[in-house]
Formats: structure tokens, C-alpha cells, sequence
């Protein structure tokens, strides 16, 4: 009979431009020992970027976004504050977009198949509960920006 594979969770986190460090860290984990030695990648606040991509275990492509693709005012643009809250100064939209396009596709599919389960951190800032959610293939990039959105720089997502 073989041994058993132990529950091993990885937890990714950090918030705006520092979420680079948590996509560093995967995107090495990836090219080391493999996600697939974590049974469960939470992520929360920008984590859940690297999170979702070890889990398809596309490293590089996350690497490479927050290297060439997440500098300047791109992703947060504290300028936005002169608004008075007409434009976001976190831009989960900007993330998205290029997730979902050739720049630095998000395999949703390798997601899903992937042994490792990943799970979001979510808050209610209304009652201040903590959420883990699991995504699903239909709400993935709606689960991602809820889990980075935060209302004063951003605004809610429901």
C-alpha cells in the first residue's frame, strides 16, 4: 500500500504592486519542486493572481506579467485620488483584460485539472466575514477581482 500524500497548503497574499514578491515565489515553486506538491493554494488580496497561475502551472507567464506588465500606474494610480472617486485607483479591469487575452492567457482549463485546488479569500465588508471560495471555470475572474477589490480604492464588486 502506498503513503499517503500529506495536506500541504501554500498561502499567497500581499496587496497592489508587492503582489510581484508572491508571483516570484510561485513562479520559482513552479519551476522547482512543482504546485502539485500543495494539495490547496489559498490566495488572497492580489495572491490570488500567482496562486491561479501556479495551480495551472504556467510560471513564466505570470513572471513575465508582473515583471513587463504590472509597472507605472498601470495597476494602481494614486493620481486617480484628484477623481474625488470618477476613476478607481486600483484597476483589477486592467489585470483582467490582460489575462484574458494573448498577452498572459490564464489557462483556465489547466486550472481545473490541476490536482492542486486553489481557494480565494474573500471578504463581506459589510459584516467583515472571511470567505474561502473555491472558483469555478464561470467566475473565476469575477472571484479574483472580489477578492482584490477594496472599496476605497476601488470600489465593491457583489
Amino acid at each position: 500500500m502506498g503513503a499517503k500524500k500529506e495536506n500541504i497548503a501554500l498561502v499567497l497574499g500581499d496587496g497592489g504592486l508587492a503582489g510581484a514578491v508572491s508571483a516570484g515565489f510561485m513562479a520559482k515553486i513552479c519551476k522547482t519542486i512543482g504546485s502539485e506538491h500543495f494539495s490547496t493554494i489559498y490566495g488572497y488580496s492580489v495572491g490570488v493572481y500567482p496562486a491561479t497561475y501556479g495551480a495551472a502551472n504556467q510560471p513564466e507567464i505570470i513572471e513575465n506579467t508582473w515583471r513587463n506588465h504590472v509597472d507605472g500606474l498601470k495597476l494602481v494610480n494614486p493620481y486617480n485620488l484628484l477623481t474625488f472617486g470618477l476613476k478607481p485607483i486600483l484597476k483589477l479591469e486592467y489585470l483582467e483584460k490582460i489575462f484574458k487575452n494573448h498577452i498572459a492567457t490564464l489557462n483556465v482549463k489547466k486550472v481545473f485539472k490541476s490536482k492542486t485546488k486553489t481557494k480565494y479569500a474573500l471578504i463581506d465588508y459589510g459584516s467583515k466575514n472571511v470567505y474561502f471560495q473555491s472558483p469555478k471555470p464561470d467566475n473565476i475572474f469575477e472571484l479574483m477581482n472580489a477578492a482584490c477589490a477594496l472599496p476605497i480604492v476601488h470600489g465593491v464588486i457583489k
